[in-house]
């Protein structure tokens, strides 16, 4: 009998050691997991002062692309054009010259789709459409100056705008 009760309190034992250390290993789990989460929430949660995408400084141009369109059609995308590339176009940097009150250095190009004619639109530049709608107008603004320049009426986008996720 003694034995018996020996060997239950050996036992015992050894079940009380496996559940604490199972208790201890669930509470080190825990403690881990908080923490792990902890870094990630806070590494999305930063501030920042951009979006994330090159084209961020266009979002302060906006408001008078949205005026340039009198508030119609939806919103496609915005691409900043640095200077440098906009000078490959002379023709298109000379016309955007003319119509800028000082140097023109970066633009964004804003885009919008539904239904526009040139004379709906604020500071038309290119041919002008008066029978039939086209379904596409680039607002073209200066960046820092926030100024706009001219607004294109197209029959389809110039430039892919936006981005494209899988699964799309």
């Amino acid at each position: 009998m003694r034995i018996d009760v020996a060997r239950t309190a050996a036992r015992n034992c050894v079940l009380g050691c496996r559940r604490r250390l199972a208790r201890q290993s669930q509470r080190w789990m825990l403690v881990m997991c908080l923490t792990a989460g902890g870094l990630l929430g806070a590494g999305c949660a930063s501030s920042r002062n951009t979006l994330g995408t090159a084209s961020s400084p266009c979002f302060k141009a906006l408001p008078a692309a949205t005026t340039a369109v009198h508030e119609r059609g939806r919103l496609l995308g915005v691409l900043l054009v640095p200077a440098k590339k906009l000078a490959t176009d002379q023709h298109l940097s000379a016309a955007l010259s003319t119509r800028s009150s000082t140097k023109v250095s970066d633009v964004c190009l804003i885009a919008f789709s539904g239904s526009f004619l040139s004379n709906q639109v604020d500071r038309p530049l290119g041919a002008l459409s008066s029978i039939k709608p086209d379904p596409y107008a680039v607002v073209v603004v200066s960046i820092p100056q926030n100024q706009l320049l001219a607004t294109f009426v197209l029959p389809h986008p110039p430039l892919r705008f936006g981005h494209y996720f899988a699964g799309q």
